[in-house]
């Protein structure tokens, strides 16, 4: 009987002693979930047009007026270089020609015409909540998409020319003038309207032609990956491609004609068709031991070609078969070639004339313009395409 109170005080202290440890776990866990509540009521009360996203990219600043006009400002947080696609507020989605963003790096978008996706007309001095949409390639060079409701500052009146970036001449071919083509460039604000644009191939996840023309592409078992600007094709020499029919005669390319093409090159060949027909091609060839860019089978510009960079090519043909042939933007040959001819109809974007004769690598950005390019425009082009 002596050991029963014994026994009962040490269970007695036992029991306070856990009921403290449990005490103090509670007021752990209460502190912690304070903390975090605290945390989340101090961060909504600070980002008045939500400056934060735990994601790969932070929302520093979001306005839309009552003229349907929006700016946002994007912080890149990836850890990598991304390139934005498109940025939309609900349906109302804008193309951005792969804009680039480097790490930690800003850029501020203009968005115009989105108020039925947003109507702030009746929230003139609040805030609303829309749904912003971003489509975007990752350093891994995959194709990802974001959507997130994000807090907007309704203002009267928001001007694109506020925004330390702006688009260029375009951001559509309905910003051009009737028959011109949005050209993108590294991003938007060196987007250009060109003429004479037969067919442009953007590779955006689709084959379609950004021309007025509609020649979209069939693609032939082509990825779509990470390319120049935005995304582009990989193609392995033999049969993956993109082929658009087209007649040559139809579009004047007869008169006057211009290749320009993004090649990433992963394995040196002797011959590697780029684009155009069969008789009349935009190709590399080494058939006199120098690596070249070549209209057809006869001539060579010796341009110095390497494997593993992207490199800008370009050939101009004219009606009496002068040829100007340009890399990287600056002219490397020129001749005439009047054996070039077309004996197809059918376009071929990286498929080989002949078995095993294609590119093994990607591409990006082909053009063919029914006019023959300047040397200052095809400059132009490359330095608004090459990005940094």
């Amino acid at each position: 009987m002596h050991n029963i109170p014994k026994l009962r005080a040490q269970g007695t202290t036992e029991y306070l002693l856990i009921i403290a440890v449990v005490v103090v776990i509670s007021l752990v866990v209460i502190g912690v979930l304070m903390n975090q509540t605290s945390s989340i009521n101090t961060t909504s009360a600070s980002a008045s047009k939500l400056k934060s996203y735990s994601g790969e990219f932070a929302v520093k600043d979001f306005v839309v007026g009552e003229d349907g006009n929006a700016i946002i400002v994007l912080q890149n947080n990836s850890g990598g270089v991304v390139n934005i696609q498109s940025i939309g507020i609900g349906n109302a989605n804008r193309g951005t020609g792969g804009t680039q963003l480097t790490s930690a790096s800003e850029r501020t978008f203009s968005l115009s015409d989105i108020s039925s996706a947003c109507d702030c007309s009746a929230s003139i001095g609040q805030k609303k909540t829309c749904d912003l949409n971003i489509s975007y390639t990752s350093a891994e060079g995959l194709a990802k998409n974001i959507s997130l409701s994000v807090q907007v500052e309704c203002e009267t009146t928001v001007s694109a020319a506020g925004a330390t970036f702006e688009a260029g001449e375009c951001l559509t071919n309905s910003d051009c003038t009737s028959g011109q083509t949005c050209v993108y460039g590294a991003n938007t604000s060196l987007n250009k309207c060109y003429s004479g644009v037969a067919g442009y191939w953007r590779f955006e996840g689709n084959a379609n032609d950004f021309s007025p023309n509609g020649y979209t592409g069939t693609n032939n078992n082509a990825a779509y990956v990470f390319g120049k600007i935005g995304q582009g094709i990989s193609v392995d020499g033999l049969t993956k491609s993109v082929t658009a029919s087209i007649d040559s005669s139809t579009i004047g390319v007869n008169e006057g004609l211009t290749f320009s093409i993004w090649i990433y090159d992963n394995q040196i060949k002797s011959w590697a068709d780029l684009i155009g027909w069969d008789g009349c091609s935009l190709h590399l060839y080494s058939g006199l031991g120098v690596l070249s860019v070549a209209m057809t089978y006869s001539f060579n510009s010796g341009i110095g070609h390497e494997a593993g960079v992207w490199e800008h090519l370009v050939g101009t043909r004219n009606a009496t078969g002068d040829v100007i042939f340009y890399k990287n933007g600056t002219q490397v040959g020129s001749g005439n070639d009047a054996l070039c001819t077309f004996e197809s109809t059918t376009l071929k974007i990286g498929l080989p004339y002949d078995t095993s004769w294609g590119l093994n690598g990607l591409i990006d950005e082909p053009i063919i313009f029914n006019r023959v390019l300047s040397a200052s425009e095809v400059a132009a082009l490359y330095n608004a395409q090459r990005g940094s």
